[in-house]
């Protein structure tokens, strides 16, 4: 007997190691699911941060490009000079239209290029560049094919504004449709360099940024004598960095291959998803996430990437929580598994007691309130009324005297199990106290909710309790009002309805449904 005992014994601790083993595992994965959303989420964090950044960013610079549009350049002294320009044909009077021009606004150009603008840019209606304050040298070029903000602008002759490539520079582009006496004579571009960009993220937000651009835009867009403006990104070579932003990139010698090659995929599958990442990336020289956010140009193509780095202390912090959770619960598992045993056997009894009433398995007066003022917030928030019933059983005192109050009990519990039985799970009932019982129907008028108690009065006036015989109850019913101030108001109001029942004789409903109130007007009549 004592070998069986040590085995059982045995075999359960067996078990429960078993057992032990088994929610360690399934906590674990639970907290590293958990972990990884939490990692999921600081990403995004970083992805939005950086995606509201940029639409700022640009958005503050188109506005002072309109500003600077509307003042300096839709004059009828730039407008004069550019529509003469277009009229002339030989190239000696168009280079002295040109001097003209910049002239005009050499000084505007210089004031642009303090607030980080790079391009001012002249076009004519049939997209021959004119004349570039960033490269006067460079004009009576074609942008057909090349700028398709030029073209659209000067065929639709509305301003546009997005990024693209384009001869000489990349940019941010605000390119605007210029008009003579309603006579279209072509468009000009007010372009920010993205270095202006990424200077202000790094600035404002102490972060290091830099801007990549696929090398094949390049070789399609650029001058030949212009591709010195650009060199090889030495992550991933099939995109460039724009020398005049920055020569070098700042993960230069401070990523590993392995890294390099997990940034490579990961812009690839961006690309071919048109969706931003985030990634991090740990070594001995530096823990960053980075955060990529795909540039579109006016076709809506992914050209290139804005990318930031920022410090990886929120993750690091979460691995530090994660880990530290961990053991702590490894530690505690045992003790908390014979714990919770005990636990919840005590605290579903304790539960049961508190939302339901041991005699009659409704609720307790306690959660029918709760219930009923979770119902009035609904009410209030979607305006979906709701009805509430007092009930009560008729000279229910006689049935104690009579027969005592083990018998009363048996009343109230049979009269519980009749009416739960015949109303909806979404309906809430509890007793109130006494013999007297709370009904609540939601997104029920009084005129349902008197039919419904009227069925439920007459099955319970016909039904044949097993110690007493037949017995009577008497409902009032209130419907919820939006001057209501608090939901005891309505259980108030209710049970002075049920009151006026009592009073007109019980056995009834009040207010009662409207077809019962018409048969009473005819036996007046």
């Amino acid at each position: 007997m004592k070998l069986k005992a040590e085995q059982i014994r045995y075999h359960f601790i067996i078990m429960l190691l078993f057992f032990l083993s088994m929610i360690f595992l399934v906590t674990y994965a639970f907290l590293f699911k958990y972990f990884k959303e939490t990692e999921h989420q600081i990403y995004d964090s970083h992805i939005e941060k950086l995606q509201d950044d940029y639409l700022i960013m640009t958005g503050g610079y188109t506005s002072i490009a309109n500003l600077i549009f509307r003042s300096s350049i839709q004059t009828d002294d730039v407008l004069n000079i550019l529509d003469k320009l277009d009229r002339a044909t030989e190239e000696s009077v168009k280079d002295a239209y040109r001097q003209e021009l910049n002239a005009e606004l050499d000084d505007v150009y210089a004031v642009m290029k303090s607030y980080g603008f790079r391009q001012l840019h002249f076009h004519d209606s049939r997209n021959i560049s004119i004349y570039r304050f960033h490269k006067p040298e460079k004009y009576g070029d074609d942008l057909t094919g090349i700028r398709y903000s030029v073209e659209y602008v000067n065929t639709n002759r509305e301003m546009i504004s997005g990024f693209e490539e384009g001869r000489i520079f990349n940019g941010y582009r605000n390119v605007y449709p210029l008009e003579r006496n309603r006579r279209h004579i072509g468009s000009v571009e007010l372009s920010i360099s993205m270095a202006a960009i990424t200077q202000q993220i790094e600035s404002k937000f102490k972060q290091e940024s830099q801007f990549i651009l696929l090398k094949s835009v390049v070789d399609k867009k650029v001058f030949d004598s212009e591709q010195a403006n650009y060199t090889a990104w030495s992550v991933d070579d099939s995109y460039v960095l724009d020398v005049n932003i920055s020569p070098t990139c700042f993960l230069e010698n401070t990523i590993t291959p392995g890294e390099s090659g997990q940034i490579r995929t990961a812009l690839a599958a961006a690309r071919a998803d048109e969706e931003p990442f985030s990634l991090r990336i740990r070594n001995k020289m530096r823990s960053n996430v980075l955060t990529f956010l795909p540039v579109y140009n006016f076709e809506k193509e992914v050209v290139g990437f804005l990318f930031t780095a920022a410090d990886d202390k929120s993750i690091r912090s979460q691995t530090q929580s994660f880990m530290a959770v961990t053991t702590a619960f490894a530690i505690l598992m045992l003790l908390s598994l014979i714990f919770m045993y005990y636990f919840s056997i005590t605290n579903r009894k304790i539960q049961n007691m508190i939302q339901y009433d041991l005699l009659t398995k409704a609720y307790t007066r306690r959660l029918i309130f709760q219930k009923l003022e979770e119902e009035h917030q609904r009410f209030l928030r979607y305006g979906n009324t709701y009805s509430a019933c007092m009930i009560d059983i008729d000279h229910f005192k006689k049935i104690n005297d009579q027969y005592g109050h083990q018998t009363g009990d048996s009343v109230l519990a049979e009269l519980s199990r009749i009416i739960m039985s015949r109303i909806r799970q979404s309906d809430e009932f509890g007793r109130y106290g006494g013999e007297e019982f709370l009904l609540l129907m939601p997104e029920t008028e009084l005129e349902t909710a008197a039919r419904v108690m009227e069925n439920i009065r007459v099955i319970i006036e016909k039904h044949s309790f097993s110690l007493v015989g037949h017995i009577t109850v008497s409902a009032g019913l209130a419907e919820a009002d939006s001057n209501l101030e608090k939901t005891a108001d309505l259980v108030e109001q209710a049970d002075s309805n049920l009151y006026t029942a009592k009073k007109k004789g019980r056995n009834r409903v009040f207010p009662s449904p409207v077809s019962d109130q018409n048969q009473d007007q005819k036996k007046t009549v």
